[in-house]
């Protein structure tokens, strides 16, 4: 797990925006941005494995999970919109308001960003078992699971909440 955390944290240095970063909230968008490319790819990826002659003539329990982490990917695209406009209008200054004047407190951010992972997470759930899969998708799937896992971790630090487990490090 470490080393998927370090890789998209490298994908989170390369881009341009983080070295502008004041505030784990700016981080927080790019690492949603980087959610929303990395599940773009991957929902090509799972697309071209259902064109004709693509891995969905393989079998017909392959061709039904690969329609499951499509709609997956629809369902991370629009989840990624959601939460990235929350995130948007996250001051923290003034904890707790959205742009357009509700309030909006800490739980609703981390359910927003729970919902960006389980959106993520499903078509890597639904491929992890299924070895003719993993040779087709594998990697893209992985990287938006791990890109969603990312994106949550910056919304925990945009509200300030600390990891008991790095917190017993330091």
């Amino acid at each position: 797990m470490a080393g998927k955390f370090l890789l998209c944290f490298s994908a989170l240095r390369l881009d341009k925006r983080s070295a502008a970063a004041k505030h784990p909230q700016d981080l927080a968008l790019v690492a949603m941005d980087l959610v929303q490319i990395a599940g773009t790819e991957a929902g090509a990826k799972v697309g071209g494995a259902l064109s004709p002659g693509g891995l969905a003539k393989r079998s017909n329990d392959t061709a039904l999970t690969l329609r499951y982490c499509k709609l997956d990917y629809e369902a991370l695209a629009q989840t990624v919109s959601v939460c990235r406009s929350m995130v948007q209008g996250y001051s923290p200054d003034v904890r707790g308001h959205h742009d357009d004047g509700q309030i909006l407190l800490p739980y609703t951010y981390l359910e927003c960003a729970d919902r960006l992972m389980n959106a993520a997470h499903d078509c890597w759930d639904h491929i992890f078992h299924d070895d003719e899969m993993k040779k087709a998708v594998w990697k893209e799937v992985n990287e938006v699971a791990g890109r969603a896992n990312l994106a949550k971790a910056m919304v925990e630090q945009m509200l300030g909440i600390v990891d008991d487990e790095d917190s017993s490090q330091s």
